[in-house]
């Protein structure tokens, strides 16, 4: 065997030899890689840019059924045409816009901008008109801009939908963070297949990503994990539905979880399992959620888990809805045992309903906070845990539940602000009206100075076992707003007799003592217990204005001849009495339907209150689908 002049003679035979032959062998093969890599990069931006689309096909439909590497800088617009790709484009590290009218990628096509060793994954800039639709079959899916770090996706379709069940990937190889994507759509999104985004083994998962649809939106399945730093950024929006299967955006190795904002302007609906997790690391920490509906309900389905824990500290969530709905289980736990808790915010318009666990509970680092607040009703079947760990006595947390109407806890829920070990007890209010415990539900803040308060602006009924302190001053306190509705309550299921104070200044939840609280109340400021609401505001598809619109009959502004709905014949009596003719108005308070109501305001001929002829104006528009629409601004909608 030849002698080696740089040391022992080198075997294939195993031992240290034969290692560190192996090790000079894969060290050549990677810098002969690199240098291949510098090359094919180098070749292709040296290679002229293409510009004309019939290099790749003619006709239309467009069908590229060869395969082409196509060089940096190409710009290719095919006009209207239908581009159906059939093949490869190979894009490598570089740069290539495309347009046209309407894009297929069929199941042997691929836009491939995988970067070679050592690069970036390539930028890949599609714009199309129409529909796009992405078939592929082949391996790394319809768009692969994996490298170094992910490449740069640009997808859009203007006026049309993009769909499809193949995978869209701009992953990080070896140590770099994941691609950035931005995919939009005029109307609707609908990708079955995975779309990803990770990072490699030293990155993050991508900085910033968007998927906007102009409609409705649905997407099966995300990772926009880290490798070792931060889960990925991604931000989703949708003019109508959002519908969202599973989910990963945790940290890596040393990373915190990332960020995932939803804006969905009607139902946004979590199916699947999303996690937005930390690493390990015990400084690390969950990441941040937001999930908005607009107008409609925000549903976490029955085997749905929406999990933003961290090992450090949990993570932030807050959801914001008309309705909010929450089957499934919800986890913002730090996990550690002397980890900080998580912060939970929702906020629900109408009604806020809790059927799973919903869980921020921490180590001993306690700072736990849950703030449930409901413009309608809550229901809670569930626990709800805002618990300190017992690891060195972790304190309780906050746990706030405000609702404008009533508060159902119904068994075998259980409500936790508790301090194990040598932890203080955390902190619970409940404030609603008619809120009711159920028996056998447990509502806690034990150990010292914890405490709880219920408040009720209308009848209060506890039969679950509340226990808080001790320690403290008025450890479990209720408060209640009408003389004649104390609480109702036995003793028995209270650790501590409980401070029972009239409080005058909670919120009125009758305001017009009419027996309907006013979360429900079709006209909370005048007395109508029998809530009448024979119709609404006339309108181009509803003329005779026979259609419920959930004002009641005795609130209907406009409604001057008071027969419940406002037509074109309340313009009419309007306009006969601001003319000093006809009967006059039978209800002249319901006159005002613009601008603040003044009940001295008058015309010449005496009509009051606040009758003018911009009422009648304001009327006759809305009749024909014209702004700006009838105000709820006279007497008796007003408080």
């Amino acid at each position: 065997m030849r002698g080696n002049p740089h040391g022992p003679p080198l075997t294939t035979q195993g031992g240290t030899g034969g290692t560190l032959l192996m090790f000079r062998i894969l060290q050549n093969q990677i810098v002969w890689l690199l240098i291949v890599g510098v090359w094919l990069g180098a070749d292709r931006a040296a290679a002229q840019a293409i510009f004309d689309p019939d290099f790749f096909c003619t006709g239309d439909p467009c069908i590229i059924t060869t395969d082409v590497e196509v060089p940096d800088g190409s710009d290719v617009n095919f006009g209207n045409r239908h581009v159906i790709l059939a093949a490869t484009l190979e894009i490598g590290s570089g740069s290539f816009f495309l347009a046209a009218g309407r894009l297929t990628v069929a199941s042997t096509g691929q836009f491939r901008a995988k970067g070679a060793v050592g690069f970036d994954g390539g930028d890949l800039d599609i714009d199309i008109d129409g529909d796009i639709e992405l078939n592929s079959t082949v391996p790394g899916g319809a768009i692969l801009l994996d490298g170094l770090d992910g490449g740069f996706l640009v997808l859009t379709s203007r006026i049309g939908s993009i769909t499809g069940p193949a995978r869209i990937s701009a992953s990080a190889a070896s140590d770099g963070d994941g691609g950035d994507l931005l995919i939009e759509a005029g109307k609707d999104i609908d990708l079955s297949g995975p779309i990803e985004a990770t990072g490699g083994v030293q990155g993050s998962g991508t900085l910033d990503s968007e998927i906007l649809a102009g409609r409705d939106l649905t997407l099966a399945s995300l990772d926009f994990s880290g490798g070792a730093g931060d889960g990925g950024l991604l931000a989703i929006q949708a003019g109508r539905n959002a519908t969202i299967g599973s989910g990963k955006f945790d940290g890596g190795n040393t990373g915190d979880g990332g960020e995932l904002t939803v804006d969905a302007e009607d139902t946004l609906t979590i199916t699947g399992t999303i996690t937005v997790t930390s690493s390990t690391d015990p400084f690390s920490q969950g990441g941040d959620v937001s999930l908005t509906s607009t107008n409609g309900l925000i549903h976490l389905a029955a085997a749905a888990i929406l999990d933003v824990s961290g090992v450090g500290s949990g993570g932030i969530l807050d959801l914001d809805g008309r309705d909010v709905h929450l089957q499934g289980t919800t986890e913002v736990r730090g996990t550690n045992s002397a980890s900080t808790g998580g912060i939970i915010d929702i906020l629900a318009q109408d009604t806020l309903v809790v059927a799973g666990p919903v869980l921020a509970d921490g180590g001993s680092g306690g700072f736990v906070f849950i703030d449930m607040v409901s413009g309608g009703s809550i229901d809670i079947h569930a626990e709800v845990n805002g618990e300190g760990g017992s690891f060195q006595g972790g304190n309780g947390g906050t746990v706030v539940i405000d609702a404008g109407g009533p508060v159902n806890v119904f068994f075998p829920a259980e409500i936790l602000a508790n301090g194990p070990g040598s932890g203080t007890g955390g902190t619970i209010n409940i404030v609603g009206c008619t809120v009711s415990v159920a028996s056998r539900v447990d509502v806690f803040a034990k150990n010292n100075n914890g405490m709880i308060t219920i408040s009720d602006g209308d009848q209060m009924t506890l039969f679950g076992d509340f226990s808080a302190g001790p320690g403290g001053t008025a450890a479990i306190t209720l408060k209640y707003r009408n003389p004649g509705q104390t609480p109702n309550w036995i003793n028995r299921n209270f650790n501590i007799t409980p401070s029972v104070q009239l409080d005058i200044t909670l919120p009125n939840c009758d305001l017009d003592n009419d027996g309907v609280l006013n979360f429900d109340d079709l006209c909370p400021h005048v007395f109508d217990p029998s809530q009448p609401d024979n119709g609404g505001v006339a309108s181009p598809n509803d003329p005779s204005g026979s259609l419920s619109d959930g004002i009641g009959d005795a609130c209907q502004c406009g409604d001057v001849n008071d027969d419940g709905r406002v037509t074109i014949d309340d313009d009419a009596m309007l306009r006969e009495a601001l003319a000093g003719a006809g009967p006059g108005l039978s209800a002249p308070e319901k006159c005002n339907v613009i601008g603040l109501a003044d009940a001295s305001s008058q015309d010449a001929f005496g009509v009051t209150p606040d009758c003018k002829m911009n009422d009648s104006s304001v009327m006759s528009r809305a009749f024909t689908a014209r702004g700006p629409g009838l105000g709820e601004v006279c007497d008796p909608a007003l408080p």
